[in-house]
């Protein structure tokens, strides 16, 4: 697949257009989800138990990373969003039987987890693809805006679906939105695959994915990080629609701080795009850390709802110009003969720490103080500033060194 000269392609449009629906129906289905398993389970550590075992499945990342840089891209795109698809539309079904029980909800997260491990990685893989490296930022935020704009529209129609008709016509929407994704990546372009991943073994491949993580500084550091973040983090999504019902506002309430969260994220998205190639990707993951610190102590020290609102926009913000940043980063360093066991490296090592946070907290979950998650999860995000501000930043700004050629190191670099 040759370079792309051009942002506006016909492949980079048919997938931007692919992304906004697809988040619409996500947005549907997770207000959905997360009152249809309180519900049925009627327990908040049953709820962290789901949400522990749809992250467990990010240890067998690297393996599913691996095979992804070997067979052509379509093949994990398409096969994962036709089985989440056809997975979501089954739990809507029996939802409608009144079978639903706790298994069921466990096994799905499970199964869900394991679609992410293909399809995140080989997605991530497939956007340096579609665009200019130069457009990679402006791209990477005009996606961000496009599946966050229509997560809002999903996040104020899924209050109001759960509150008015149920769970089920969400679960249905989502699931066709995973349908139709599918279809549509038959009509985008997809690289070739590096033909010297065929003649070398799947255990080679796989060692080479985890030397090459290991051996680059930076690569290496934003997996540590990711993995620390996300263990204080993991118990917040458990708790809050339980502290939503405390505060008297149900599906809706936890729809509104979602959408408010959604609406920083989006405006996160709206500057980065505008700023493109002038922000350093480095920068921004810094500048977004920062705002992560000052929203997550905004949410511990909040007593009254309204607060929530104001500390959910400060965080999405954050988390726009953090994760954004990130991606940004690691696709002009990472070679694309690596992109897919890089991401799906960093991918577990990322989640690993929060199955073990939500499986430890899971037995006492319904006595935990809801703002202690907040005041640690903050304290965590602002050790992580200052380690990236020290460690990451000076490396990222760093001029690019002349290096062998033959070094694995120089081609990350050159990438």
């Amino acid at each position: 697949m040759p370079e792309q000269s051009k942002l506006w392609s016909r492949d980079f449009t048919i997938y931007l257009l692919g992304v906004a629906q697809s988040s619409l129906g996500s947005a549907l289905s997770s207000v959905a989800l997360s009152f249809l398993t309180l519900e049925v389970t009627g327990s908040v550590g049953a709820m962290g138990l789901t949400l522990a075992l749809g992250l467990l499945p990010n240890l067998f990342a690297p393996l599913m990373g691996t095979l992804i840089d070997r067979i052509p891209l379509r093949i994990p795109l398409i096969l994962g969003d036709v089985l989440h698809g056809l997975a979501l539309l089954l739990v809507a079904f029996l939802a409608t039987r009144a079978s639903l029980s706790a298994p069921i909800f466990y096994g799905f997260a499970f199964l869900n987890g394991l679609l992410g491990t293909l399809t995140g990685p080989a997605s991530s893989s497939l956007l340096p693809h579609l665009v200019p490296k130069s457009e990679l930022s402006r791209a990477t935020g005009l996606l961000g805006m496009a599946g966050q704009s229509t997560a809002l529209v999903g996040l104020l129609l899924g209050g109001f679906m759960v509150g008015k008709l149920g769970s089920v016509p969400a679960l249905i929407i989502d699931g066709l939105t995973f349908l139709l994704m599918a279809f549509l990546y038959l009509f985008i372009t997809m690289p070739a695959r590096a033909a010297t991943l065929k003649k070398q073994s799947f255990g080679r491949d796989l060692r080479e994915g985890l030397t090459f993580v290991r051996g680059t500084f930076l690569v290496a550091l934003v997996c540590i990080m990711a993995f620390l973040l996300n263990a204080t983090f993991a118990p917040i999504q458990m708790l809050l629609p339980a502290q939503m019902l405390r505060f008297g506002v149900g599906a809706q309430g936890y729809s509104a701080v979602m959408v408010l969260l959604t609406v920083g994220m989006l405006a996160g998205s709206v500057l980065l795009s505008s700023l493109g190639s002038r922000l350093a990707p480095a920068l921004g993951v810094g500048l977004g850390l920062g705002l992560a610190v000052l929203g997550t102590l905004l949410f511990a020290s909040s007593a009254f709802y309204s607060l929530y609102l104001a500390a959910a926009t400060v965080l999405g913000v954050g988390l726009a110009f953090t994760n954004t940043s990130i991606g940004v980063l690691l696709m002009t360093i990472v070679p694309p003969e690596m992109r897919g066991r890089t991401f799906a490296l960093l991918s577990a090592v990322a989640q690993a720490g929060m199955p073990l946070t939500l499986f430890a907290l899971s037995p006492f979950a319904d006595r935990i103080p809801f703002s202690s998650v907040f005041w640690v999860a903050g304290f965590a995000a602002l050790t992580m500033t200052g380690v990236w501000f020290a460690l990451a930043y000076p490396r990222a700004v760093r001029p690019m060194p002349k290096t062998n050629s033959n070094s694995l190191e120089s081609d990350t670099l050159r990438s």
